[in-house]
């Protein structure tokens, strides 16, 4: 992969997302490196659970917005 490095943007790009995809990857990592101007993707149902999660401890703490609502 040095190797590559020395052949610019592109090159280094291409062998890093060669690698990602032979590794079988995060997927949004190789769309990240192949596409580094895209959008960012949108949430997942994975950040929904992670928001609720964080939420939910929030109110079983007291520290939540609707703590005041048991």
């Amino acid at each position: 992969m040095l190797e590559a490095a020395r052949g610019g943007d592109e090159v280094v790009r291409e062998e890093l997302a060669e690698d990602i995809a032979q590794r079988q990857g995060d997927p949004m990592l190789y769309r990240a490196v192949i596409q580094p101007d895209a959008a960012p993707p949108a949430h997942t149902l994975a950040d929904a659970f992670d928001l609720y999660g964080r939420e939910k401890i929030d109110k079983s703490q007291c520290n939540g917005p609707s703590a005041e609502y048991p």
